[in-house]
């Protein structure tokens, strides 16, 4: 088969899940670190990101708990298997001076990954199947994707904030 599946879905959130990432922004609490590259060392494509799960040292941020029913229901919803998760983070971009990070894929051993969008905003993620064809995906709030471990890569916004929830898990 050439072409990994991509799950889209709009409507797997619970309404006490919703108000969760609402007040995940309502304040100042959550500590955000400034990352000064996206896919390549040294790429230059700062963006904000909390870490709920830290693949290198397995530590979970005290929020890992709370979200991680995101995951679990977006995929019984979508009947997808799970063995463990391998990364999880909030990730906030913005206008950066640059178009687009670099296309890349998460990990280097087989992977699925869910981005679930936090608001509306502008920079879609484009996810490439085995000959180069582009599914290209619009942020929207609540929106939920999931996909195989395929290149992609997303457009920065040259407005406001792109607020995004990123699992990888095998």
């Amino acid at each position: 088969m050439n072409t990994k599946s991509i799950i889209i879905d709009d409507d797997f959130l619970l309404p006490e899940q919703k108000k969760l990432i609402e007040d995940l922004f309502d304040n100042e609490s959550i500590p955000f670190y400034l990352a000064n590259q996206s896919t390549h060392i040294d790429d230059k494509n700062y963006h904000f990101i909390h870490r709920l799960l830290n693949n290198t040292n397995n530590n979970k941020s005290y929020l890992f708990d709370p979200l991680i029913n995101i995951l679990e229901i977006f995929l019984k919803k979508n009947n997808i298997k799970i063995n463990k998760v391998i990364r999880a983070a909030i990730n906030v971009t913005f206008n950066n001076g640059n178009d687009n990070c670099g296309e890349h894929i998460d990990h280097e051993f087989y992977h699925k990954q869910l981005l679930v969008y936090l608001n509306d905003s502008e920079g879609d993620t484009v996810i490439l199947n085995n000959n180069g064809c582009k599914e290209i995906i619009k942020p929207k709030k609540y929106r939920g994707i999931c996909f195989e471990n395929n290149q992609h890569y997303h457009y920065y916004p040259k407005t406001g904030v792109r607020k995004v929830m990123v699992f990888t898990f095998c």
